[in-house]
């Protein structure tokens, strides 16, 4: 309902300016007509050149406002078209996996550096859902922590993701998820990054090892 009033409050505004205009023009320039002009014929002849001068006028305004909004519209678009240009450019320069999900896990979005982490291409990941490229027992285990938490109302949170790349090494990911509720509560857009973070989990396992041993 609000953005049908923010749609229609500019037609209506426009409207209600020419029910207004077109009021006081009937109504005064005809009064004025009948003081001026008291022959009958003329008073006619001025009629028809009234009526015209009036649609001069309203099409000169109509032109002047449709020219007016699509020079607003065109400017809106080149400013939608240069922060979408830069906004892929940071996405596709970071090391870190971008993605997004729709509210059944599909993957939607990722970025380029999903051949590097995961091993597959954007276009080979799309269309998919993200646990198809994770561990089983890591989607277990974020599931229900998931849940957990979007059940106390947290939609931002941090987890830790385990899989095994094509090559058949075990890669950890630390996963950065945002959900997007719609007006009823309900999951609509799930948002997210993924930072490789096999080199300190690997430190972490080794040192664990050592102090084992000692």
């Amino acid at each position: 309902m609000r953005k049908l009033n923010e749609y229609n409050r500019p037609a209506v505004k426009v409207a209600f300016y020419f029910l207004i205009f077109g009021f006081f023009w009937i109504l005064l320039s005809d009064k004025v007509l009948n003081y001026l002009v008291s022959d009958y014929n003329v008073r006619e002849q001025m009629q028809t050149f009234k009526g015209w001068f009036f649609i001069v006028i309203t099409a000169l305004v109509i032109y002047f406002i449709v020219r007016t909004q699509i020079k607003m519209v065109v400017k809106l678009k080149n400013q939608l078209n240069e922060s979408d240009y830069l906004y892929k450019q940071i996405v596709g320069l970071t090391h870190d996996v971008i993605w997004t999900l729709d509210k059944n896990g599909v993957i939607t979005f990722i970025n380029q550096a999903s051949k590097r982490v995961y091993g597959f291409y954007p276009e080979e990941m799309i269309g998919k859902k993200i646990n198809s490229f994770t561990n089983q027992d890591s989607n277990e285990k974020n599931k229900k922590l998931y849940f957990d938490y979007l059940k106390q109302g947290i939609t931002s949170i941090k987890l830790e993701t385990q899989f095994t790349n094509p090559v058949g090494k075990t890669i950890y990911l630390q996963d950065n998820v945002h959900t997007l509720l719609d007006e009823h509560g309900n999951v609509s857009k799930i948002i997210g990054s993924s930072k490789d973070i096999t080199s300190i989990k690997l430190s972490e396992k080794k040192t664990n090892r050592n102090k084992s041993t000692t």
